[in-house]
């Protein structure tokens, strides 16, 4: 999924480069300063829709990330309690934070 973001972002980046290419770049008569504007315009959009689609698959990647550091703390709480529901239990801050540092090790 994130190569297929990764390629869409590259496809519209290169799709704007050529409009702008085809807008700016044919009005311009000298033909090192044309290659440049044209080089530098593709080079600059590709790299803008890879760092877009970055940005838009970060969601993703954090949902994941988030996802398993609860299922982890969920292990942990019912290693530390065995026999009770964890919903029920309450427990301070500190604790948890001691949890979380011991699930790290």
């Amino acid at each position: 999924m994130k190569a297929l973001f990764i390629i869409l972002g590259t496809i519209a980046g290169a799709s704007i480069a050529w409009f702008l290419n085809k807008l700016l770049a044919d009005r311009i008569e000298e033909k090192s300063q044309k290659v440049g504007l044209q080089i530098t315009a593709y080079i600059l959009c590709i790299l803008l829709g890879i760092g877009f689609t970055s940005i838009f698959s970060l969601r993703t990647i954090l949902n994941e990330f988030i996802d398993k550091r609860i299922t982890a703390i969920e292990i942990g709480l019912s290693e530390m309690f065995p026999n009770s529901n964890i919903l029920e239990i309450s427990l301070d801050t500190s604790e948890l934070v001691s949890i979380n540092s011991q699930l790290q090790q």
